[in-house]
């Protein structure tokens, strides 16, 4: 027999007090998203152009006006010896290696630095003074950045005057200036908060799984390895590694023991690859293997995590490595496109900036950019917010 409910003065039956469980299950409004750069007044301390170009584009993205010029530059450079020049600071403008959150060994190379460095000073005085000295790194650098205006074409979403004395973001939003401005982001980490950086790393690791799925032939499996993003290899590296010697007709050479115990990570692996060649069980199949990175230095040795040298799978051959990075590196040496740092590209089909953008628009990856992604629309208004 069920009791009577307590009745009220109105007539009604009272309502049952709200308890703490009750309470305590409400959502919780979402908070907002961590602002997404830091340190944007801070400039690259290596010499490295392919570095200094894109902060140059990050600031012009980021500036009021949407436009920076050789001026605003050399006034960066300016405030930056003035802070180095100043006694018992440390010099913490250091440059962002990309997802393991420490930074690269660029600190030491300072923006002047280039070959007028090799000059043997009398009295130790500098023969060139420092403000022809900051002009002509500026010069190089916007030298630099009229020539990615020319490759990257209509591709490029900023715009250069004649005299090549401002860069300016335009305001068309094709899908080719959405990716190219997604690339940036993702390769100047350092000026990224390190609540956002994954945001920019996983979409790269995206962009560059479609890139990689494209340039595989008909009948190729293509799967990602990434620990987060693997719906084929899961659990801890070595069942995860064991999986894919299997699908690789392989052997691994490595035991559980060989690894931390409680390892789920990549081993350096984000993207796999193989064709199964009618699936008759023998040793022998084509296979391609790739690392995706976003470091802006340590690139160079990031290029091989997914080689045969590192991995520790036997195969009946060497397989096709890949190295994917949002940096540019296309240079101009002796009248002839080439890479900015030529001795440090290894055995590896490295896949670049322009390279991605290239690719993007052959197999179409770079309309899905039309609709900016939540970062790169936050950076277009970032000085308005």
């Amino acid at each position: 027999m069920t009791k009577p409910q307590k009745q009220v003065s109105n007539g009604f039956a009272a309502k049952k007090p709200i308890t703490r469980r009750a309470v305590g299950s409400k959502k919780r409004k979402a908070s907002p998203p961590a602002a997404l750069f830091r340190q944007l007044s801070s400039p690259p301390t290596s010499s490295d152009l392919y570095l200094w170009c894109d902060y140059v584009e990050v600031r012009c993205l980021t500036h009021p006006d949407k436009r920076f010029s050789r001026q605003n530059l050399i006034e960066c450079l300016a405030e930056l010896d003035a802070f180095s020049m100043r006694d018992g600071e440390d010099d913490e403008v250091g440059d962002y290696d990309g997802e393991n959150g420490d930074y690269g060994d660029g600190a030491g190379d300072e923006l002047g630095q280039s070959e007028d460095d090799d000059l043997i000073y009398e009295n130790g005085q500098d023969p060139i003074p420092t403000t022809d000295r900051r002009e002509s790194k500026v010069s190089s650098i916007f030298a630099q950045l009229g020539v990615r205006a020319a490759v990257f074409d209509k591709g490029y979403p900023f715009s250069l005057d004649d005299g090549l004395q401002e860069i300016c973001l335009l305001e068309a939003r094709t899908g080719e200036h959405g990716l190219y401005l997604q690339l940036l982001l993702s390769a100047s980490l350092r000026l990224i908060n390190p609540l956002r950086r994954a945001e920019l790393t996983s979409e790269f690791e995206s962009i560059s799984e479609k890139i990689f799925r494209g340039l595989m032939p008909a009948g190729w499996e293509v799967h990602q390895f990434g620990a987060k993003v693997s719906t084929r290899y899961r659990g801890h590296l070595y069942s995860r590694l064991v999986k894919l010697a299997g699908d690789w007709r392989g052997h691994l050479r490595i035991k559980r023991a060989h690894l931390k115990t409680r390892n789920s990570g990549d081993g350096g692996l984000d993207l796999v690859a193989w064709h199964p060649l009618g699936a008759d069980g023998r040793v022998g199949i084509p296979i391609a293997a790739a690392q995706c990175g976003c470091t802006a230095e340590e690139w160079s040795l990031k290029q091989l995590e997914a080689s045969p040298s590192k991995l520790n799978i036997d195969v009946l051959h060497k397989w096709a490595t890949y190295y994917f990075m949002p940096q540019d590196l296309l240079g101009v040496i002796d009248g002839q496109h080439d890479w900015q740092r030529r001795n440090d590209v290894a055995s590896a089909i490295v896949i670049d900036r322009l390279r991605i953008m290239r690719l993007a628009r052959q197999f179409d990856t770079d309309l899905e950019y039309a609709n900016l992604t939540p970062a790169v629309s936050e950076a277009r208004s970032y000085a308005l917010a």
